[in-house]
């Protein structure tokens, strides 16, 4: 999960009644004095919900956006700004804050389209994984770009991508000023740090690996499943790929904010074997990077354009193995 998401969570904050039941209880005096939403609020609450019905008739990008709004948590506050009922203001400010975040995703959502597939090509010998980054390189491979902070284009990292019978490779160059990756246990929550992110989605079971790499050579694997028709999924970091290899290099001093760092490159070879693949059905692809400083602020990209959060499967690439 991401910073993000705790944004959404907080929404909790959202339900009426005479006591908002939050973790730590909150009285609703605590909540600040009982006000109405403002005109400006119902009309972009009503557009909103006109952008959820379009959403769900394209099938596209936007459909997780609308998955979320409709988040027992997040709904009632839209609603009440929709009719103009009256909320408290904490409660007000949140409705406020996710309808913001909700109608601007369903709008950048209708600009997304499925991106090309994206063909792999086949390496004759094999690709060491060890750290050493673009050494065994130079042969055939397929090149794409992380550089959509959701649909805007920023400064890139670079991936490349090949295969071979056995493995699927990658190679990801990041640049990066300051490299912040505390050093967890495996499976542990490397996402709220400086990390590189690959999943590999099949349509036909709607299960999907997600790969985390951590520039202090952490990894977090996990084993999911998606739901189409609600917010989420099914999430097992219990389950470890099996022959999974990685390597790391930092140009700089990873958790040292006293120099400037160059960036850092994460290495990869993926037993295709432990791929869900169904068939006749595309494998896509997905490959994201978490730039965070040691204050958690930072951005998070994708190599295609996304909506959401990165478990977004409608803007995975479709990818054939050559």
């Amino acid at each position: 999960m991401h910073t993000w998401i705790a944004f959404i969570l907080s929404a909790t904050m959202l339900l009426t009644g005479p006591c908002i039941a939050v973790a730590d209880q909150v009285p609703i005096e605590d909540l600040g004095p009982a006000t109405r939403p403002a005109v400006e609020d119902r009309a972009s609450a009503m557009e909103l919900f006109d952008l959820l019905g379009q959403a769900d008739e394209d099938a596209k990008a936007g459909v997780e956006v609308a998955n979320n709004a409709r988040l027992p948590w997040v709904m009632p506050g839209l609603i009440a700004l929709r009719d103009g009922t009256e909320l408290r203001q904490k409660q007000l400010d949140r409705a406020r804050g996710a309808l913001g975040w909700l109608r601007q995703g369903l709008i950048d959502a209708k600009s997304i389209t499925q991106p090309e597939r994206l063909l792999i090509p086949r390496v004759r010998s094999r690709i060491a994984i060890d750290g050493k980054l673009s050494e065994d390189w130079n042969g055939p491979h397929a090149e794409v770009a992380i550089e959509f902070d959701h649909v805007k284009k920023v400064a890139p990292a670079s991936v490349r991508l090949a295969h071979d019978d056995e493995f699927l490779y990658g190679l990801v160059m990041v640049p990066d000023a300051s490299i912040v990756a505390p050093v967890l246990e495996r499976d542990g929550e490397i996402y709220n740090s400086d990390c590189v992110e690959v999943f590999l989605y099949d349509p036909g079971t709607r299960d999907y690996w997600e790969l985390n790499f951590s520039p202090s050579g952490v990894v977090r694997d996990t084993y999911n499943t998606k739901d189409l028709k609600s917010w989420g999924g099914t999430f097992r970091p219990d389950r470890n790929m099996d022959g999974l290899k990685w390597a790391h290099a930092a140009n700089g001093k990873v958790n040292d904010a006293s120099d400037v760092d160059q960036g850092y490159g994460i290495e990869f070879a993926i037993p295709i074997k432990n791929l869900p693949r169904t068939a006749g059905q595309d494998l896509r692809l997905f490959v994201a990077r978490v730039d965070r400083n040691a204050t958690g602020e930072g951005s998070l990209v994708a190599h295609v354009p996304w909506v959401g959060w990165f478990h977004n499967v409608w803007c995975y690439q479709p990818i054939e193995f050559e």
